[in-house]
This record gives structure tokens, C-alpha cells and sequence, in this order.
């Protein structure tokens, strides 16, 4: 997408506006459309061991910033300037939909844990908490992600907290366009994420290994040889 868009919803707000002023006269019906993210597809992790014996991992439902709670989707028009689409809007919950795609992404990158489904008992498990401050197409023509993750322990000890940046270039302009390339900025995120915990993972086991005492056997002593006659 290019700056045209900005303008162009900068012209449609305002020709909203006249609508507004004439649907108490008898204004026409204006169309609305209704937007999901693209479902992630990626080959499943080849996993290595049991669910058994990974660890538990639960995901938080993803945090919005107060800006991206509602419907509609959101456009970035300057450095200072938000607009909210009231024509072009999410069709599911944002927060559901992310959280949703975040689970399903992690389960089949991760390949030492086990990720739980909602609402399955987490009280022994690692959870990963999202909040995300930026949700939304940007007037130099990206869709842009930021925020942050944090990893906790069953005892609620902070393990990880890592920022979430990702951007990703319209391919052309439109909210269809700006809601694929949103999509494919969440699934980079994912990816990011799922990297950064296995990453964790197995530098732990390391730790693990190193810190295993090692065991030495009792040494080997010989028969002292007979003495010799003289």
C-alpha cells in the first residue's frame, strides 16, 4: 500500500460525515466489509518427544491496546494521528483471532513443549503473555506490530521479556491487502516468538547437564604382585 490510502480515508471520512448528515433524509444503505486474518500454514513440527514428557505451556489470551479494542480496523495516518475504519471492520474478536493463531503457530513450531488448549488446567505450566501496543497499517505504506512477550514459570517468575517489532510492506493498497500483510507480520511474530523459547529451552538443558554432578566410581586397585622368593 502507498500514501494514497491515507488520503483516501481522509476523503472517505469525510464523505462519511455528509453521509451521516443525510441517512436521517432518506441517505442510502453503505456497504461494510468484514475481515479475518489469513490462517498460518506451515508444515507440523516433527516432534521429537512425548507429550508426556514436554513441558506444559499455556497461552495467555494476546492484550490490545485500549486504540485497537474495537471493531474496526486501524490506520496509522501520521506519526500522532489514528483512524479507525468504521466501514472495513473485523469480523471475529482481534484479540481471539491472535491468540488463536499465536496457539496454534506455537504448537506446531515448538518442539519441546506441549501447548494446552483453552481452558485445559495450567497451574503446572510455563505461560506466555502478549501485549501489543501497535496493531495496524502505517501511512509509509507497512503493517506494522510492536509490543511485548514475557514467558513465566508455574511460580509466576518471569523466565523471558522480549519486545515484539515486526513490519511487513503492502503489496498493494486496500484493507484486503492491509489485513494479509498483517497476517504475515503476526506469523513472523510467531515464528520470532517460537525461536526465542526454544532458544530458552534448550540453553536451560545445558545449564542442566552442566550442573549435573558427575559420578566417579571407586578407583581401580590392583592385587599387589606376590613378592618374589629370593
Amino acid at each position: 500500500m502507498t500514501p494514497s490510502l491515507a488520503t483516501h480515508l481522509l476523503r472517505s471520512g469525510a464523505a462519511l460525515s455528509l453521509l451521516a448528515l443525510l441517512s436521517g433524509c432518506g441517505g442510502g444503505a453503505v456497504d461494510m466489509h468484514y475481515y479475518n486474518l489469513p490462517s498460518a500454514t506451515q508444515p507440523p513440527l516433527q516432534k521429537q518427544t512425548t507429550a508426556q514428557s514436554r513441558t506444559p505451556l499455556s497461552v495467555a489470551p494476546v492484550s490490545l491496546s485500549s486504540y485497537l479494542s474495537g471493531s474496526g480496523i486501524v490506520y496509522q495516518t501520521s506519526p500522532v494521528e489514528y483512524s479507525e475504519a468504521q466501514l472495513n471492520l473485523w469480523a471475529d474478536d482481534l484479540s481471539e483471532q491472535l491468540t488463536s493463531q499465536l496457539r496454534s503457530s506455537l504448537d506446531q513450531r515448538l518442539g519441546y513443549a506441549q501447548v494446552l488448549p483453552t481452558g485445559a488446567d495450567n497451574r503446572n505450566a510455563q505461560r506466555v503473555v502478549i501485549k501489543l501496543s501497535q496493531f495496524q497499517g502505517r501511512y509509509d505504506g507497512k503493517a506494522v506490530i510492536q509490543g511485548r512477550y514475557q514467558l513465566y514459570d508455574a511460580a509466576q517468575h518471569t523466565l523471558l521479556d522480549k519486545p515484539i517489532d515486526v513490519s511487513v510492506p503492502l503489496k498493494e493498497d486496500g484493507y484486503e491487502a492491509l489485513v494479509s500483510a498483517l497476517g504475515d507480520a503476526w506469523q513472523q511474530a510467531a515464528q520470532q516468538i517460537a525461536v526465542s523459547l526454544d532458544g530458552y529451552a534448550a540453553s536451560e538443558q545445558r545449564n542442566a547437564a552442566a550442573s549435573k554432578p558427575i559420578l566417579i566410581g571407586e578407583p581401580h586397585t590392583s592385587s599387589p604382585s606376590a613378592s618374589t622368593s629370593e
